[in-house]
């Protein structure tokens, strides 16, 4: 099978071919009582699909498109590779880096490279015990990645909106085509964006996506709430862009200051007010997170006993990425300090404010 490096708006006659039998089956299956919701049966040019995908991650890339062909024909047919800029290609003095960060950023990148900060610290079983939004380098090759996403959707000659997916998606709800038409039918006109898999306490994929029974019977679609999100969203697993959207990203969210999904969805979220989800409780895409597959190319990842190991407390390693310096005093007591056994803590401290309340108002009454 060959990469989508088409002609924006055309797909590859091969692929169709290679998954024939499932996009008829799709289509035969929902043709009576869904076609007219339908974005498969759609004005062809209407959207586009594109997956960012590494060219060293080839595995990523099969995964995903035999995830496709089991039950998302339509989809699968008109999906677009972009090929993702890979951190091994980049240095923090590329023009193109500099250009794209601001230069705090940056520099806090410099020092988390230099002195082994890590964005995710996890205990034994994956979960989550510290997370830190520095960029890493291949954090900035993400953002690049998704900015070359939403370059081809701005600049489609037929697209109003676009689908984008990571290539580490591995569940969605079958015929997910005729879900986002459903969730189409809920939103507003001037909507900007819809994050469709993303992370969150309570995220979870749809069950659909992992039953076993038959097509025509699993899914409708219909039962998936669409939520307006008044902040940010983590996680880019899925979401589609309004062509406007995707256009004013690229120019108005770059140089960007923190990771990719937070700026980007911040920015609508606060700008321009239209960015909507679906329940996390059913969401139609599920992207793992980093330390729940302990596998990216993004994040740099650390279990707490190393943190421990080196840095005696998870609490000492946030003081030293932060730059405060251990307190040489915390482990002294008052005879070390040589106040002796007749010193009254409680009553030095009574006193101390008492000199404090009498400075600050005893002011405050003679300049009144």
């Amino acid at each position: 099978m060959t990469d989508l490096e088409l002609p924006l708006g055309r797909t590859d006659p091969s692929l169709a071919n290679s998954f024939l039998c499932c996009v008829c089956y799709s289509c035969r299956v929902y043709q009576a009582q869904e076609s007219r919701k339908s974005l498969a049966s759609a004005r062809p040019s209407w959207w586009c699909a594109l997956y960012i995908n590494l060219d060293r991650r080839q595995d990523r890339k099969e995964k995903l498109l035999k995830l496709l062909a089991k039950q998302n024909g339509p989809l699968l047919a008109r999906l677009e590779r972009v090929q993702a800029i890979d951190k091994q290609n980049l240095s923090l003095d590329d023009e193109i880096v500099v250009n794209a960060v601001a230069p705090h950023a940056l520099e806090r990148t410099r020092r988390a490279m230099e002195e082994d900060h890590y964005t995710i610290v996890h205990d034994e079983e994956g979960n989550l015990v510290h997370f830190d939004d520095h960029l890493t380098l291949g954090g900035i090759a993400c953002a690049l990645s998704h900015r070359l996403a939403l370059q081809r959707i701005a600049e489609h000659p037929t697209a109003d909106w676009g689908l984008v997916l990571e290539d580490d998606v591995n569940a969605l709800v079958p015929r997910v085509d005729l879900a986002i038409a459903n969730l189409l039918s809920e939103l507003p006109d001037d909507w900007d964006a819809v994050c469709l898999g993303y992370h969150d306490p309570q995220g979870r994929v749809h069950p659909a996506a992992l039953s076993n029974e038959p097509l025509e019977t699993s899914f409708s679609g219909n039962e998936v709430e669409v939520l307006s999100s008044p902040g940010h969203v983590f996680g880019l697993g899925a979401w589609m862009v309004r062509k406007e959207a995707a256009q004013q990203l690229v120019e108005n969210a770059f140089p960007i200051e923190s990771q990719v999904d937070y700026t980007l969805t911040n920015w609508l979220a606060r700008f321009r007010r239209r960015l909507w989800k679906v329940d996390p409780r059913n969401l139609l895409f599920y992207a793992p997170s980093s330390e729940e597959e302990m596998d990216s190319d993004v994040q740099t990842m650390v279990p707490i006993a190393k943190i421990e190991e080196d840095h005696q407390s998870l609490q000492a390693y946030i003081d030293y990425m932060n730059g405060r310096p251990l307190d040489p005093y915390a482990d002294w007591d008052l005879e070390d300090l040589g106040y002796g056994d007749d010193f009254d803590e409680e009553e030095w401290i009574r006193q101390w404010q008492e000199q404090r309340y009498e400075e600050y108002y005893g002011r405050l009454r003679s300049e009144g």
